[in-house]
C-alpha cells in the first residue's frame, strides 16, 4: 500500500511534524525515504491563494525561509526546491526538497547523462519513484525529524 504525503494526513497522529507555527504546519514526508523532504501548508487548508488569510500571506514567506534554512542545515543540501503543484492534493501545500551532491550524482548516473547540471523537475520526480519508503521504520528520517523539532 502506497502512503499518502497529503499534507492533511502525512503527520500520523504528529509523527512526521516538525512545528506549527504562523498558521503554518511543517511535516516531513511520510513516504519519501530522503531526509529532509518537507511539506508546508497552511493549518487550515485552502485550495487558492486568495482564500488565505492575510496574515498567512504575510507569514508565508518567513515560514518557507525557516524550512529551506533547516533543511540545509541539517542536510548539507546544495539547493532545497521547492515546488506546488495541487494535482493529487488541491490543498495548498509545498514540497521542500532537498537536492544534496550525492542525489544529484545518483540521478546522474542512473540517467547517464555526462552533464553536472540537474534537471531539478525530472531529479523530483525520479527521486520520488525511486525513494519510495515506509517512513515508520526509517531510523535516518526519524532522527532528522527529531533534531529538526529541537530548533
Amino acid at each position: 500500500m502506497q502512503m499518502s504525503d497529503n499534507p492533511d494526513h502525512a503527520s500520523a497522529g504528529g509523527r512526521f511534524m516538525i512545528r506549527e507555527a504562523n498558521g503554518f504546519r511543517l511535516e516531513h514526508s511520510a513516504s519519501i525515504g530522503i531526509c529532509g523532504y518537507l511539506l508546508l501548508s497552511p493549518i487550515d487548508p485552502v485550495n487558492r491563494f486568495a482564500e488565505l488569510s492575510h496574515s498567512n500571506l504575510a507569514a508565508l514567506g518567513k515560514e518557507l525561509a525557516f524550512a529551506t534554512d533547516l533543511i540545509r542545515r541539517h542536510i548539507m543540501a546544495e539547493r532545497v526546491y521547492c515546488l506546488s503543484f495541487g494535482e493529487e492534493i488541491s490543498s495548498i501545500h509545498f514540497h521542500l526538497f532537498p537536492r544534496t551532491q550525492s542525489l544529484l550524482d545518483d540521478y546522474l548516473k542512473f540517467n547517464s547523462q555526462r552533464e553536472r547540471v540537474a534537471n531539478g523537475p525530472l531529479l523530483f520526480d525520479w527521486a520520488r519513484r525511486n525513494f519510495e519508503s515506509d517512513n515508520f521504520q526509517n531510523v535516518d528520517v526519524l532522527n532528522i525529524i527529531e533534531r529538526m523539532r529541537s530548533e
